[in-house]
């Protein structure tokens, strides 16, 4: 009777994790959404890049939901569209940040003047790493971050302001582009990169192959900027056919 009660009470334990407990299964090639699920349940932890058509650049929506039976069996696409539903107003990056009277000011003098690629600084091709295409994971950016330590140059602005601008040109039509990650970096600690990265959405313009990105108004001239004077960008662009580029290079802000 005593090693019945034993089995019984194992099973219930076992019927329980089979419930409520949740594993993971699946990592998207959406900018980083995972799921996680169990036999009632599952939870989605949403890092998904929106393309923007009002401003025609990619915007990461970050969110974590849960969703319980029968919605749990439902696939990732049917759940975005639950999510939608669920917050109609999804905020971008750039509403959410507050901003001082120097970043405003910047950003109406960067709307004012445009972001033009005639008078942007190029980045050479000994400072732009084509890092990898498809899916984003921890380890293929950590992979990136070490190929371009050992054999790239971070670009220097020539004539730094909040209006400055770079561009780079790529081997197809660029559909879409966008800077998904802005980090401080550190030379002898990757894990500040890794770890220390801000959501920032940054204006960029596309034309061709040819990309141009707005890399100075969010810089500000305060302790925080100052204690990490390089920053990596991270972007990621689409071709017509819908194929997921990755881009890496840093920036020395030093010289401000």
């Amino acid at each position: 009777m005593h090693m019945k009660k034993i089995k019984r009470s194992i099973i219930v334990v076992l019927i329980v994790l089979a419930l409520f407990l949740p594993i993971p299964t699946g990592l998207y090639d959406d900018g980083g959404t995972r799921e996680y699920s169990a036999l009632t349940y599952k939870i989605v932890d949403w890092n998904k890049m929106i393309y923007n058509d009002a401003n025609d650049s990619i915007e990461i929506y970050e969110n974590t939901s849960v969703y319980w039976f029968p919605d749990n069996f439902k696939s990732i696409d049917e759940l975005w569209e639950i999510e939608k539903e669920k917050n109609v107003k999804i905020e971008t990056d750039t509403q959410r940040m507050s901003e001082s009277d120097s970043d405003t000011e910047s950003k109406e003098l960067l709307e004012e003047e445009g972001i033009s690629d005639k008078n942007a600084q190029a980045i050479g091709e000994n400072e732009l790493l084509k890092a990898w295409t498809g899916d984003f994971t921890e380890e293929k950016l950590k992979a990136a971050i070490e190929e371009y330590q050992t054999n790239y140059t971070t670009v220097s602005l020539s004539a730094p302001s909040r209006t400055a601008c770079v561009s780079f040109e790529t081997d197809f039509d660029v559909a879409s582009c966008g800077v998904i990650r802005l980090s401080p970096t550190d030379e002898n600690d990757i894990s500040v990169e890794l770890d220390g990265y801000i959501d920032l959405t940054l204006e960029t313009k596309r034309e061709g192959n040819k990309v141009t990105i707005a890399t100075g108004w969010w810089y500000r001239d305060d302790s925080w900027a100052n204690d990490y004077p390089v920053w990596s960008y991270l972007v990621l662009l689409k071709d017509i056919n819908g194929v997921t580029y990755y881009y890496y290079f840093r920036i020395d802000y030093s010289v401000r």
